[in-house]
This record gives structure tokens, sequence and C-alpha cells, in this order.
């Protein structure tokens, strides 16, 4: 009768032991990540970025379209921000990286392409915002037929703020332009003069290494 008992308790504390692992297994399982966010064109880390992650998709049995907050956290000195996104019912995963003086960005991914395994490691770079204020004077008049015609070069910076064909025409042009450019970065130009029947095409830059960057054109 007692190994009978003992067999019958030792059979329950097994089942015990089971039930209370496989819950605490299904609370656990997550999808662990390690960002590094870096500086787009020299690799360096950047600290203090907030890296947010968000998920819609299916919740306690009701789906949601709308991103829902898992986790936010702050970069540390080498550029890394760690955190857990839960697993199960989620489509969609969502980071939203922002830090002030640089562009920010929100990419999407599947999660079928993260592994509730190990570490999901992901490196972002991103780029430092920088501002530019231009000066354009006709400082030399010569009639109302005056022109200039300014455009910016910025092959590589979609977010930035684009002058395609400025025409600015007379003899008391003096404004000012005012934009988002690249920071750390070269800021390139051109503009076209016409005056007196001829016109003059001119190719510039200028490395926009503070908050803004101030540029004067004078034809």
């Amino acid at each position: 009768m007692k190994n009978k008992i003992g067999i019958i308790t030792c059979a329950f504390a097994i089942l015990t032991i089971f039930l209370s692992s496989c819950k605490k297994k299904g609370q656990e399982i997550s999808f662990d990540f390690s960002i590094t966010i870096q500086d787009y064109y020299n690799e360096s880390p950047i600290q203090d970025v907030s890296v947010s992650a968000y998920t819609k998709g299916v919740s306690s049995g009701t789906y949601t379209n709308t991103f829902q907050l898992q986790a936010s956290e702050s970069t540390s000195s080498a550029g890394v921000a760690s955190f857990q996104v839960p697993y199960g019912g989620i489509e969609v995963i969502k980071l939203s990286i922002e830090k002030d003086g640089y562009f920010g960005q929100s990419i999407e991914y599947n999660p079928d392409d993260f592994s509730t395994e190990g570490n999901n490691a992901l490196t972002i770079p991103i780029k430092k915002k920088g501002f530019i204020s231009i000066r354009i004077q006709n400082t030399s008049p010569f009639s109302a037929f005056d022109e200039i015609t300014f455009n910016t070069i910025n092959n590589d910076c979609e977010e930035c703020t684009d002058f395609n064909s400025l025409v600015l025409a007379g003899t008391q042009i003096d404004t000012t332009l005012s934009g988002i450019t690249v920071g750390n970065r070269y800021f390139k130009y051109q503009y076209i003069v016409f005056k007196n029947g001829a016109s003059s095409n001119y190719l510039d830059s200028a490395l926009c290494v503070n908050d803004t960057t101030f540029i004067n054109i004078n034809y």
C-alpha cells in the first residue's frame, strides 16, 4: 500500500513539475534582440538613441490592426539596445529609431525572419541631421532680365531638402533658402547666372559641421 501511495505521489509531483514547466516555457517564449545603431558613413556607435519595438497581430485571441508598444530602450556607449519582444500571434514587428539631431527611421519586419532560440542581432545605420541657410543676392544688378537658377545636389539623401531648378529673376533679388541636409557631409549645389545676354555655370559645396551652415551667393 505504501509503495502504491509513493508511486502516486511521485507521479503527481512529476506531473506538477511538467505542467509548471510547460506554463513557464509558454510565458518565456520571445524574440531576444540586440540592436546596434551606428553612423551611416563612418560606422561609429551612437549612444542614447531611442529604439522602440512595436507589434501588431493577434493578442489575447483578438486581432488588432494597430501597432502596440512592446519595448523601448536607449543605446549604450557601444551603440547597443537589448530587449525582448513576446512571441506568438504577431504578424509584423516594427522598430522605431529616434534621436535628436539625427534622421529617424521606422522599419517593419516579418517575425518569421527571426528566431526564438537565440539572439537576433541587427545593425541599423542612421544619418546625422544638419541645416542649411543659403542667402542669394544680386549684388551687381544689370537689368530686369538678370536671372539665377539654383539646384541642390544630394545624391545620397532622400530625406534632405531639395531646391530643383529654382529660378529667381530681376535686380532686387535678396532671398534666403532654408532646409535640412546631412550633417558632417558636404552639401553640394549648382547655380547658373544669366546677365547681359551671357550665362555662367557654377558648382560648389560646403561642409556642414555645425547645426546650421550658412552659405552666401552673391552674383
